[in-house]
């Protein structure tokens, strides 16, 4: 048995003793195994007695012995030079693989997937989770579990779905009894794969083919290391009745990039935003020696399944509950607004808001709302109501939803300014009541009815959207307090070699501990509550932490790369940081220059550039980015990037702009010059209709571990959307 530390109750999982170990079953509190592997056990105990006699799992005596074990001893070898953190060790059977690793590697964690669990733990359990002390470091620990039970049905557990494997082994791989080709399938890329088999078994050579381990793991892998082994039969009798071909045997190391990227895949001369995404991953793969974000094909599902496990509601809104709530109602009657003379009804919007939504009528929901705010003007709490259900602007993400939305308010200025007040003292007596969610909620409604009141909006300290702006503050801090607000998928999958080398981590602190958290899908709190795609305010701004002095600079400077109309992201940024600091410079690059001009109020009260042009990466030009950086910023200026640039209509490689200029950044002397990032990263995640066409070479799992890890190293980042 393995010396080290386990559950008193030895079927739970170290280190917190609360789950079964996978393939033991909670209803008999972690003592039984599944009703699907006593079935196998007794087919294989069954093999063994008409074969040696005994009614034991010992069915192949003769894998424990030398030479046989040069196959363990080998892959032992590889992992110890590839130093993979977790891995996956499939039927190990008497030889897990923990036992041939060099005496200075120590792993994270080991798993040994065996339905004869007993002859990997070497006693009369056949499961296991025990914490190792490392031989060349007593204070770390490997933890090495034991699941009794087959390949494919832990692929299907949560103890797979939240351990990102970075490693598989599999020594006498059967094409027949598994595992099978769709079970690796299910391990997020990328990762090692360290494969042995008989090629004279047919069902092993047809599964584990060059071809499909290029399916598996990319069309570009090749084999690493490879080892050939030619067994002699006359030490080995009790092979030759049943399997005289295996004693012949391949084995063969592969690296899962899954880099689907190739110059034959894409042209970055091609004069389109399609051009310019693969000139940017280009750039990231030749000139960029960090993986973190190179660009991942097959197995983009999977590694987003690590992330979608997660709960997908992670707070309590009452009000949320009430904007979600479904009236149900005849499909026939969205022809026919409310009655102008009928007397109004308590959930009139709601209820039409609602059905709108869910028969896809997203204008025709505005415009009820519509007609309810301009027709029962005595009414505020109808007013309220039809308030919180033009959120349904946000669900449409349409311009023209959201002009829609702008002209009602600018028609009637002085009603909306005195309901958002409405609103602002509502979400004040929330807070006080510690309804936090309930004011967040309000106070994201009248942010975005002052907002959209173009340029009677101009924030000043004596005005409503300064208060607005101040108090989303509080809310948002207050209401993100509950540690518990967000859950992560255990470890990182795609892992960052170390710390920018350039990156100023004067706020650490801040960054690491005190910024909005990052969700799981890096989509907002919005998202999560009320299905809103795009959400400009869910932000914490370094500026709003009294300790960072807008008077410790030289200039403040705001550049927006992928701009799209002042009245988006531009007036945005510019309200959200003016409480705590007042840009000295605004720099908008867009090439499609509708809708960017600033109304006369932000005309006079900022220096607002427009440049109509694309920006590029790695071209080292006047269109680089980082060349821009360089020509109008000096390391003592206050300095904020917002980069959003896609164009999903044009995107049919699957490549992104975004990824290769975050890559680009981070690995440059200009990130010094930045102080704070807004940054949309675009992967694939069917849910939003980011299709893998449009971005299918990344996974929601890898832009979440990029995020993280950056604020961890003490860079504010913020998840764009």
């Amino acid at each position: 048995p393995y010396l080290g530390v386990s559950c008193l109750d030895g079927g739970r999982l170290m280190p917190d003793c609360h789950d079964c170990i996978p393939g033991l079953t909670a209803a008999s509190n972690c003592t039984h195994l599944l009703p699907e592997t006593i079935k196998l056990r007794d087919v294989i105990m069954g093999h063994s007695l008409n074969r040696f006699g005994s009614r034991t799992c010992h069915l192949y005596p003769y894998l424990s012995q030398v030479p046989l074990i040069q196959r363990q001893i080998d892959v032992g070898q590889m992992i110890s030079q590839d130093r993979p953190m977790r891995i996956l060790d499939l039927g190990p059977y008497t030889n897990p693989i923990w036992n041939y690793f060099d005496e200075d590697f120590c792993p994270e964690i080991v798993v040994g997937v065996e339905p004869c669990g007993e002859a990997a733990t070497n006693t009369s359990h056949p499961w296991m989770s025990k914490l190792l002390p490392c031989k060349s470091n007593s204070s770390m620990q490997t933890h090495l579990v034991v699941a009794p039970l087959t390949a494919s049905q832990y692929v299907t557990s949560d103890h797979f779905r939240n351990t990102p494997f970075d490693a598989v082994v599999c020594i006498g791989c059967d094409g027949h009894y598994g595992p099978k080709m769709s079970d690796l399938n299910k391990v997020p890329r990328p990762f090692h794969l360290y494969v042995e088999y008989p090629p004279g078994y047919k069902p092993s050579l047809k599964a584990f083919q060059q071809k499909k381990i290029r399916g598996l793991c990319g069309k570009n892998t090749i084999p690493i290391q490879q080892k050939i082994y030619m067994f002699d039969p006359d030490q080995y009798p009790q092979i030759k009745p049943h399997a005289p071909f295996s004693l012949n045997r391949t084995l063969t190391s592969y690296k899962c990039n899954a880099l689907v990227l190739s110059e034959r895949e894409c042209d970055p001369r091609e004069e389109s935003y399609g051009g310019m995404a693969c000139m940017s991953e280009m750039h990231n793969l030749h000139s960029v020696q960090d993986k973190l974000l190179y660009p991942s094909g097959p197995g983009i599902e999977e590694s987003n399944q690590l992330v979608m496990s997660m709960p997908p509601r992670v707070n309590k809104c009452v009000l949320c509950d009430d904007i979600m709530a479904k009236y149900k109602i005849r499909k026939n009657e969205w022809r026919t607004p409310v009655d102008k003379d009928s007397k109004p009804s308590k959930f009139e919007s709601y209820h039409w808001l609602t059905f709108m939504r869910n028969v896809s009528y997203g204008f025709a929901a505005v415009a009820a709302a519509l007609f309810i705010l301009t027709t029962r003007k005595h009414f505020k709490h109808q007013r309220l109501l039809s308030y919180k259900a033009l959120l349904a602007c946000a669900l449409t993400g349409s311009l023209g939803c959201m002009s829609l939305c702008g002209f009602l308010v600018e028609s009637q200025v002085d009603e909306r300014q005195q309901d958002a007040a409405l609103l602002l003292d509502q979400a004040a007596v929330s807070h006080h009541d510690e309804l936090h969610w309930d004011a967040l909620a309000a106070a994201t409604v009248a942010r975005r009815l002052l907002h959209a009141q173009s340029n009677k909006t101009l924030i000043d300290r004596k005005g409503l959207l300064f208060r607005s702006v101040v108090d989303y503050n509080i809310y948002l801090s207050a209401a993100l307090r509950n540690a518990a607000y967000v859950k992560y998928p255990s470890g990182y999958q795609y892992t960052m070699d170390e710390c920018p080398r350039h990156l100023d981590t004067s706020y650490s602190g801040i960054a690491r501990n005190q910024l909005e958290p990052i969700l799981p899908s890096l989509r907002s709190h919005g998202f999560t509550e009320l299905n809103l795609l795009i959400d400009m305010f869910p932000f914490t701004v370094l500026p709003s932490f009294g300790e960072i002095s807008p008077h410790n600079f030289r200039k403040k400077i705001l550049f927006d790369f992928g701009t799209n109309g002042f009245f988006g992201s531009a007036k945005s940024l510019i309200d959200m940081y003016e409480p705590f600091l007042h840009f000295d410079e605004v720099h908008l690059f867009e090439p499609d220059f509708d809708q960017m001009g600033p109304p006369i109020s932000y005309r006079n009260a900022y220096n607002i550039t427009n440049h109509q042009t694309y920006v590029k990466t790695g071209t080292r030009l006047h269109d680089d980015v980082l060349i821009i950086l360089r020509e109008h910023v000096l390391p003592e200026d206050f300095v904020v990037v917002k980069y959003d640039v896609d164009e999903p209509s044009s995107a049919t490689s699957g490549f992104s702009m975004e990824w290769g200029f975050l890559a680009d950044l981070i690995n440059s002397e200009e990130l010094g010059l930045v102080d704070e990032l807004f940054i949309e990263l675009h992967f694939y995640y069917k849910q939003i209709k980011w299709g893998k066409k449009s971005y299918g070479t990344h996974s929601m799992k890898q832009a979440l571990d990029l995020m993280l890890q950056l604020r961890e190293c003490g860079f504010p980042v913020h998840a764009w959307q």
